[in-house]
């Protein structure tokens, strides 16, 4: 019997006879939204942090069919499949080989137009790859009820009722201060030492890349990105000499933050703003996860948002129900999966709470990229990094128990810095963006007890906005990556440079290096590192060009990537994305694919035996593969095989896939 998606309200959520109304996830009302995430009758709005646990009415046979004609995940409804292919070196399989962008797109009517987009603007009568991508995906449109103003964080933004502010300088000169968590790194007592993020910085080697830090001229190659923060207060000023700007994303939210809930939003906006050269932040409760009936035109400079940073406080739940993959993880996936947008997840310091470590409530997202902690001074782990995420196999809720899980992807898949702090170390404009932060005292009103905030900045959470400022300063460069998190989770993980030290406080993490700017940011005028990335979105039947296994059962796509010539070691990684539904329905990421690798002479994808491969990477619960190889071959040729697909038949994304690929050198 097919399973259905059990989604538990509580009591009284959906009234017997009520009049026919649309909410979103959102709760708002009378919502137009075409997606999967609207149900008729049921205002979530109204369900609190515990309250899905209860047992109640649910969802039943209400439909979740979403109106679109491709059913490809954000695509534009006319769009069947897309594939398309990056190559900093342009040494892309194609004519025209000199350019490195390359795009093809298949049509719902029956039909394809191949194209060869050579550039990001319009050549030779082609469109550019950029105007054309834009065009095909579904941009989120802002909610600008107040669309001209900056909004300007003040000294606090605490209820002056609740709590009294004060400040005083802070000396940086001793670095060993003792952590604001209450931990032993790897169980002793030695005091963390903080660096300061321009060594934080030289460790990830930004000042490599040139090509970014001076951009041409005139180029809207270097456009600004939107980054969405998703908060439970509005940042403030840590600095006293600098202001906030930020856009609200929408009017007439209420937040009733506390002193943690502020300085968590005020240190992730101060590493955003610090840390991008090109970045606008928007920031609100909740962000709209999908397209409404009146998209932006593509041509419009918002800018575009094409990332978020959820570092929520309710994210730190500790208990049962927050380790497993619940009813937050769905929602993030979905949104990811509908919008094309980069969504960047704390892993959660749960060590710090004396617990023996798990996931955040977002962090089981399969879709999102989870972000680990790393002492930036001793390069180890830190020792509250949580483990692997869990799935229950019988539905939302259903396994308070513990009983019926199984091991979900694992997480996190990305680790970054922690235990840094900005300092300004001078007046020269080459560290305008390094803050002189200051110590912060709340002092609660009625029990006298004080909150105190050093200028440190620690835990996952400072990991994950480190991680997202990469992010948006690679997708400000390189617009091929912008619209597909599939495939920057796999340049992550590709793009792994700077060695982790061991012992590692938990198990086996999915990667121990952290990715670099060196690594990462490579175009077609940088060419240290070796990339060629690619994406295959929508149909499966139009985007794998091979068969394979018992009554050619096994759906697989296979490609050639021409060696460069200095190159021979290399890191190859696969991510794909799942609707959020899917994961609950079946308890598990529905789709299984394997990354195969062969050595080859030419660029012919038929020459090879399938059971005399180089390196492959078959595990059966990530969303993700990731293999490093060696090889002196004149090519590579790649194998990704559909394993298995355990989407649900009545599943209107059955037989639709997001996959990404990225392939990297390791020198």
């Amino acid at each position: 019997m097919k399973k259905k998606i059990a989604f538990l309200l509580a009591a009284g959520c959906i009234g017997a006879s009520a009049a026919s109304v649309n909410y979103d996830l959102l709760g708002r009302k009378g919502s137009k939204m075409k997606s999967p995430m609207v149900y008729k009758n049921v205002d979530y709005s109204k369900i609190k942090k515990n309250e899905s646990q209860k047992q109640g009415s649910s969802l039943k046979n209400r439909s979740l069919a979403r109106a679109s004609n491709s059913h490809s995940p954000g695509l534009r409804d006319d769009i069947e499949a897309l594939e398309g292919v990056f190559n900093n070196r342009s040494n892309l399989l194609y004519s025209n080989a000199s350019y490195p962008y390359y795009l093809k797109a298949w049509y719902a009517a029956n039909n394809y137009s191949d194209y060869v987009f050579r550039g990001l603007t319009s050549q030779q009568g082609l469109p550019g790859y950029l105007n054309v991508a834009n065009a095909f995906f579904l941009p989120v449109p802002l909610e600008r009820h107040e669309p001209t103003g900056l909004h300007y964080g003040v000294t606090t933004n605490v209820p002056s009722s609740a709590y009294q502010l004060t400040r005083s300088n802070y000396s940086f000169n001793n670095t060993t201060q003792p952590s604001p968590y209450s931990y032993s790194q790897y169980g002793n007592t030695d005091m963390i030492t903080y660096m300061p993020f321009s060594n934080v910085e030289n460790d990830a080697k930004r000042w490599s890349i040139w090509w970014y830090d001076n951009p041409p001229s005139g180029s809207f190659e270097w456009d600004d990105v939107g980054i969405y923060m998703s908060i439970d207060a509005l940042p403030a000023k840590l600095d006293p000499s600098k202001s906030v700007p930020y856009l609200r994303l929408a009017s007439g939210e209420i937040f009733e933050p506390t002193p943690q809930t502020e300085m968590l939003s005020s240190r992730t906006y101060n590493i955003l703003k610090g840390a991008t050269k090109r970045s606008v932040i928007f920031v609100g409760s909740e962000f709209p996860v999908l397209p409404e009936d009146h998209p932006l035109n593509p041509d419009h400079r918002s800018p575009l948002i094409y990332m978020g940073v959820r570092n929520r406080q309710y994210g730190n739940v500790d208990n049962e129900t927050s380790k497993i993959y619940g009813f937050k993880s769905m929602v993030v996936d979905n949104g990811v999966f509908e919008s094309r947008l980069v969504e960047i997840v704390a892993a959660g310091n749960y060590n710090v709470r004396a617990n023996s470590g798990h996931l955040g409530l977002e962090a089981h997202a399969a879709n999102a990229i989870t972000v680990g902690a790393v002492d930036a001074n001793s390069k180890k782990m830190a020792s509250y990094n949580s483990n692997q995420s869990m799935y229950c196999t019988l539905g939302l809720n259903r396994c308070n128990d513990g009983n019926h899980l199984r091991r979900g992807s694992k997480k996190p898949e990305i680790y970054n810095y922690s235990h840094f702090y900005f300092n300004k170390r001078n007046n020269n404009s080459e560290y305008q963006n390094y803050y002189n932060d200051e110590k912060r005292v709340y002092k609660d009103r009625s029990s006298g007890i004080d909150y105190t905030f050093n200028p440190y900045y620690d835990g996952s959470e400072m990991a994950a906005a480190y991680t997202g400022a990469l992010v948006a300063n690679l997708l400000s460069a390189n617009p091929f990556y912008r619209w597909h998190p599939e495939v920057v989770k796999a340049l992550l993980l590709s793009s792994g440079h700077v060695d982790i030290n061991t012992p590692y406080p938990l198990n086996e993490p999915a990667t121990t290096k952290i990715p670099s700017y060196q690594k990462m940011m490579s175009d077609k005028d940088h060419n240290e590192y070796f990339h060629e990335s690619r994406y295959w979105l929508g149909s499966m039947e139009r985007l794998h060009t091979h068969k394979s296994g018992p009554n050619n059962s096994k759906k697989e796509i296979r490609f050639s990537v021409k060696r460069p010539t200095d190159k021979s070691s290399f890191t190859a990684a696969i991510a794909w994305l799942s609707s959020g539904f899917d994961i609950l329905n079946t308890g598990r990421v529905p789709y299984d694919f394997d990354l195969y690798v062969y050595e080859n002479s030419s660029d012919n994808v038929n020459n090879i035996n399938v059971d005399n491969y180089l390196a492959r990477s078959i595990d059966g619960d990530n969303s993700f593969e990731v293999k490093e190889f060696t090889t002196y071959a004149n090519y590579i040729t790649f194998r990704i095989l559909l394993w298995d697909d355990y989407t649900p038949s009545d599943s209107e994304y059955r037989g639709n896939i997001a996959l990404g690929f990225d392939v990297a050198s390791n020198y």
